[in-house]
């Protein structure tokens, strides 16, 4: 009898064991076939069965639901996304070690949220991030993973940590809505957006999330037309906004903050309901 294939990266993922690849190749295949798991958002859109190699992030929630991750977790914070993340992050910066890949300097293997081909990923993790990633947890069945689901939290990074800034730059990169043809745009649709802003930047790490949601829900631009998208500069601003501005408002400056109109706004909105 042939001996096993495995997936070897021990000296990669933190001394872990040797995981068996017909085992993660038949948990990929299992899940990538199941049914959406409802309760993010309405993705049916993004839903593409006809990759074998791809595996839809409803998909992957059921694969967290089963490994014991809680249905709160789940739906209402932001552990599956940081789930696939350090999957995504665990497959670059092992194909960088291997020499397949880096960032354009070449000098550090660290992941860098600016590389193009982790950014042209939507709404899926992959057949070889999923096989990478499991084997450096040195994980080949739900059990096992089941023992480090409770690793791949958010909660454990400081909002200034850079690792956390760059998962909060990816969430946005990430779930980006996609054309008709399947490109992804440069924006995602409002109540998406918030919903994903809540769970990123929840009212324990961003003191202005909850007003900024509730302001933005309401929001009509003095131009009149309707406020329907959240883009990347929208969601960058709003992070570093959230780590440098106080909860009164006094360190805030239009004019000097090069702030976009809509944070602007915000704060004019805010500053008339006290």
């Amino acid at each position: 009898m042939p001996p096993k294939q495995t997936y070897g990266f021990s000296s990669f993922g933190g001394g872990a064991p040797a995981a068996d690849r017909a085992q993660i190749d038949a948990l990929f295949d299992h899940y990538r076939t199941q049914p959406l798991i409802t309760g993010l958002e309405t993705l049916e859109d993004t839903f593409d069965k006809s990759d074998p190699n791809k595996m839809h992030k409803l998909q992957f929630l059921k694969f967290l639901l089963d490994s014991g991750m809680s249905k709160d977790d789940c739906f209402d914070t932001s552990k599956p996304l940081f789930t696939i993340f350090k999957f995504m992050k665990h497959n670059y910066s092992l194909l960088k070690e291997f020499g397949g890949g880096g960032n354009p300097g070449g000098s550090n293997p660290a992941f860098e949220p600016q590389n193009e081909n982790y950014k042209k990923s939507c709404h899926y993790i992959t057949k070889q991030e999923f096989q990478t990633a499991m084997a450096a947890e040195g994980c080949d069945t739900v059990a096992k993973f089941s023992a480090k689901v409770s690793q791949f939290d958010p909660d454990f990074l400081e909002t200034a940590n850079p690792e956390f800034k760059n998962f909060y730059n990816w969430m946005f990169d990430f779930n980006r809505d996609l054309t008709p043809q399947r490109r992804p745009t440069k924006w995602i649709q409002k109540a998406d957006a918030m919903n994903y802003l809540m769970m990123a930047l929840p009212s324990a790490r961003g003191i202005h999330t909850a007003s900024f949601n509730e302001f933005v829900e309401q929001y009509v631009p003095s131009s009149g037309e309707a406020f329907t998208q959240i883009t990347k500069d929208h969601w960058q601003s709003f992070y570093f906004f959230s780590c440098q501005i106080s909860a009164d408002f006094a360190n805030y400056s239009a004019d000097t903050g090069a702030w976009p109109v809509l944070l602007d706004d915000f704060v004019r909105w805010k500053k008339t309901r006290k």
